[in-house]
Formats: C-alpha cells, structure tokens, sequence
C-alpha cells in the first residue's frame, strides 16, 4: 500500500544527511515523499549582517543553497512542498507558534502516515525548533492524525550533543538502505560545499562509517537508524 511520506528538516541537506538512503527506499517502494525545509542554513556564518555585501553574500548562499535542494529532489524524486526560510540560528527573529502554524497547514493538506524530522537533542538550535514545531503541529486531532513520527540523527550535531547533554540519540528503529548508500552518496555529492574532509563528522568517510556502524548493530551492512516519538497501528 502506497505510503505519504514527510520530511521535515532544518536545513538544505539534513534530509539527504539524516535519511537520504530511506528516502530513496520509501522511493523505490513507490510511496509518495515530500520535504519542508524551515530554515535557510547560511546567514549564522556571518557576524555582521548589516553590510550590504554581506547580505548580498548570505541572499546568494541561500539561493545556492536552494538551488541544490531542488537538484537532489530532482535526482531522487522527491517533491518539495515549501522553503520557509527562517534564519539560521537567530531566534530574534524566530517565531515558533507562526512555525507550528506552517507546519501543520501544510501537514492537513498532503495528510501523510509518516514524519521524519530532526532529534529533539541535537546541538544545533534550529534542529530542536523543528522537533518542537513538528511534535506541536502533530498534536491528536479529527483533521489529521500522523501514524508514525520519527527522528533522525545528523552528523555534526547529533553527536556532538551526545559529548555534551545527558539526553542522548539513542535509535530504536533501522531501515537497512544497503542498497540505496550509493544513491544517498551520489545526493550528498550535489551538497557538496557542506561536506568537510575527515576526521569531521560531515565527511563522505565518517557518514559511511555511521552506516556501517547502524547496520552492523542490527546485523545488516548498513542502515539509518531512528527514533521512535509515535506508532499507531
């Protein structure tokens, strides 16, 4: 039975991070998947922001940014359903309620059975507002009702958090994608500005080395691995 699928991510290459090998199964399977980005993931990079060729500088990373979103989807078949743009890491002008308000229209339109969206733990803020906006926006209700919601990891900030905080990412939920690592490779590769060499986190080395590790601890070659926040069956 054919499956609707929501991705609700921060950040241009969260989803592609978190989930990339998923997404192309859900793909494969033939269900229906769809992203939401709700920040832009640039202008933090910036300490003065008022210049004008600075902005000049944040408004053309953004597009860029956007642009590359828009290839992955192209390349994996995934439609993207809306660019909120929030800025990056700046919670002056952040509004969760009017994020809750997005999100949840946006759920009652395309109505899916499942989200997956960012761990509540991770370091980055903009990562804990989307997990908030989302479990809010999910709420119980006679107009939708979300049978599966699941949170990803993203390496760089999932775990770094768990060197810092007690609340750790701990999965209890694998999709192998031992047949789709390539294609989530092939997607990150579209990203590739936001790719670092290793020893960092977010390098081709370390996020296969994830995989395998995901996929080892449940006897599969690789894997993604997932928190559960709600099943119903």
């Amino acid at each position: 039975m054919k499956k609707k699928i929501l991705i609700i991510c921060s950040h241009p290459d969260d989803e592609i991070l978190g989930c990339g090998g998923t997404i192309a199964k859900h793909i494969d399977n033939k269900d229906e998947v769809k992203v939401i980005y709700t920040h832009e993931g640039c202008s933090s990079r910036y300490n003065i922001k008022k210049n004008e060729i600075i902005k000049k500088k944040i408004n053309l990373e953004i597009k860029e940014r956007t642009q590359m979103a828009i290839k992955v989807s192209k390349f994996l078949k995934f439609k993207i359903i809306n660019f909120y743009n929030y800025c990056n890491l700046d919670n002056t002008k952040f509004n969760l309620l009017e994020l809750i308000k997005k999100i949840d229209k946006d759920i009652k339109t395309f109505k899916p059975t499942i989200i997956y969206t960012q761990n509540e733990f991770d370091l980055n803020e903009d990562h804990r507002n989307t997990f908030k906006a989302t479990i809010n926006a999910c709420r119980p209700n006679d107009v939708h009702n979300v049978n599966e919601i699941y949170t990803f990891e993203t390496p760089s900030v999932t775990e770094w958090s768990n060197i810092f905080y007690q609340n750790k990412f701990n999965p209890d939920y694998f999709v192998d994608i031992d047949k789709f690592f390539e294609k989530k490779m092939k997607a990150l590769k579209i990203y590739s500005k936001e790719l670092r060499k290793f020893p960092h986190p977010r390098s081709k080395k370390f996020i296969e080395a994830l995989a395998t590790y995901r996929g080892g601890s449940v006897y599969l070659n690789k894997a993604e691995s997932f928190k559960t926040i709600r099943r119903i069956f």
